[in-house]
């Protein structure tokens, strides 16, 4: 049997990681729940469709957002993921679109690329 790599994980993702737990299980206790006791989503109160909340950082982690109390919400799947989601909020020239990769003729894979890379590439 082939043996994988498990990916070393840093004593700092280990803390950024504890303090996602800790914050998502504060904001479900604060967070809006129905009659029976159950946690609702904060943007459409749903119960998650069967899938667990998840906390999602309203200014993403990749624009130097922060992982605080202000900037998390607990939303379902469906508002984190979908429709009204992260991938609704992308611009229109940041949707990635997969194609060939050439280096002097030689097709090496797929990667992805903006529209904006697209426009301005020559390859």
């Amino acid at each position: 049997m082939k043996k994988t790599r498990v990916k070393a994980v840093s004593e700092a993702q280990k803390a950024e990681n504890l303090k996602r737990q800790k914050l998502r299980k504060k904001l479900i206790l604060e967070g809006p729940h129905d009659a029976a006791g159950f946690p609702l989503c904060v943007r459409c109160h749903s119960r998650g469709r069967g899938l667990p909340l998840e906390l999602s950082h309203k200014k993403a982690l990749s624009d130097h957002g922060k992982t605080t109390e202000k900037n998390c919400e607990i939303l379902c799947s469906a508002c984190h993921h979908g429709e009204g989601g992260h991938r609704d909020e992308m611009k229109r020239e940041d949707i990635a679109v997969d194609r060939p990769v050439s280096l002097a003729g030689y097709t090496h894979g797929l990667r992805s690329f903006s529209k904006k890379e697209q426009l301005h590439s020559k390859l």
